[in-house]
């Protein structure tokens, strides 16, 4: 993480303040995820945009949590995205 922003110039004290407000943000949400009753993680079509279907298909692997597809997003399994009918 640090390569990138000490390229962009990003200074070690605010570098140290971007990752405890990321460490800070994480944790926040790991504890609402676990206070869910029955969570459910919900993907649609800007997945491919973002490149993140392979971490969020690790997510949805390592959670157990269920996963819905929005109408738009169904069958976005070339290249690696969430498949219609994920396991």
């Amino acid at each position: 993480m640090g390569d990138i922003f000490t390229f962009f110039g990003i200074s070690p004290a605010l570098l140290h303040y971007i990752q405890a407000s990321l460490d800070l943000a994480l944790n926040t949400a790991l504890a609402f995820l676990d206070k869910a009753v029955k969570p459910v993680l919900v993907t649609g079509p800007k997945l491919r945009i973002t490149r993140a279907a392979g971490p969020f298909t690790e997510l949805v692997d390592a959670s157990g949590y269920v996963l819905a597809t929005m109408p738009s997003a169904k069958g976005l399994g070339d290249g690696g995205l969430i498949l219609q009918f994920y396991p």
